[in-house]
């Protein structure tokens, strides 16, 4: 997935992104575009889980610190009930893209994990990207709360490493390191 958000990242004029976790090594590998994009004056809003701590609190860190301002950051926030979508939508000048699909952001999910991706385009499928769109800007609206540093700090302070991340990071440990992800 990961060349083709790079690709995405690169054109858009808006970027979403809803996933339910987190990682650093997601973040690593996405913040340099995030970072070009929103030096373009791109719109980015990224919203998380914070379900079973999985999120990573430096991920968060990385993110505000190097977007501040420029990125809006939230947490999905309704209580015992399940989120596990990942979108990433990408709005051009003339028309919208999402990627639907099992990738988290994280390095494996990004680059050489096992995940199923499907991409719909507003041109070709109206219908299908307007549902999605419509169902994020409603999480967003209803069901959000803001990761301010207030936010992010509580977050942070009750956050407990659990036993999947390190699992995670074997994983990706053991991935071959390369200059770039798409090669």
């Amino acid at each position: 997935l990961y060349p083709y958000l790079k690709e995405a990242m690169t054109a858009a004029e808006q970027i979403d992104i809803n996933v339910p976790f987190l990682m650093v090594s997601g973040i690593r590998l996405v913040l340099d575009d995030l970072i070009a994009a929103a030096a373009r004056g791109v719109s980015i809003r990224i919203l998380c889980g914070n379900y079973l701590n999985i999120t990573q609190p430096e991920a968060l860190y990385l993110l505000k610190g190097a977007l501040g301002e420029r990125l809006e950051l939230r947490f999905y926030n309704v209580a015992n009930h399940s989120f596990h979508a990942k979108a990433y939508f990408f709005r051009y000048r003339d028309y919208e893209e999402v990627f639907v699909g099992s990738s988290n952001l994280s390095r494996s999910a990004l680059t050489n994990g096992i995940e199923w991706h499907y991409r719909l385009n507003s041109r070709s499928q109206p219908a299908d990207c307007a549902t999605f769109r419509q169902t994020f800007e409603a999480l967003l609206a209803n069901h959000s709360q803001i990761v301010d540093d207030a936010e992010l700090k509580k977050y942070a302070k009750q956050w407990i490493r659990p036993r999947i991340i390190q699992q995670i990071e074997e994983i990706e440990a053991a991935l071959p390191a390369a200059a770039d992800p798409a090669a």
